[in-house]
């Protein structure tokens, strides 16, 4: 083990680090897990997925038919009739 003084500590304690856990050994890459997904979860990534497809949709056609839909009718103001004095 080797002893390091730590100057940042107004006491000067003495920090104690064990070299031998620096180097743990790595497994063979053989040995590496995949990381898998499971079915329920793939399954919920592709409903949400579709889900917003869905959206994506129907918001594109409500945009196209807004003309269709939407009227807008403009009449003017009656103007006041002069009142007698």
């Amino acid at each position: 083990m080797r002893v390091i003084p730590n100057p940042h500590h107004f006491l000067a304690r003495k920090i104690e680090i064990d070299p031998s856990s620096m180097n743990s050994p790595r497994p063979p890459p053989e040995q590496f897990q995949t990381s898998r997904l499971s079915k329920s979860t793939l399954v919920l990534m592709l409903i949400i997925v579709g889900s917003l497809a869905l959206l994506a949709i129907f918001a594109n056609i409500q945009s196209f038919r807004r003309g269709e839909v939407e009227t807008v009718v403009v009449r003017p103001a009656a103007s006041p009739t002069p009142q007698a004095r």
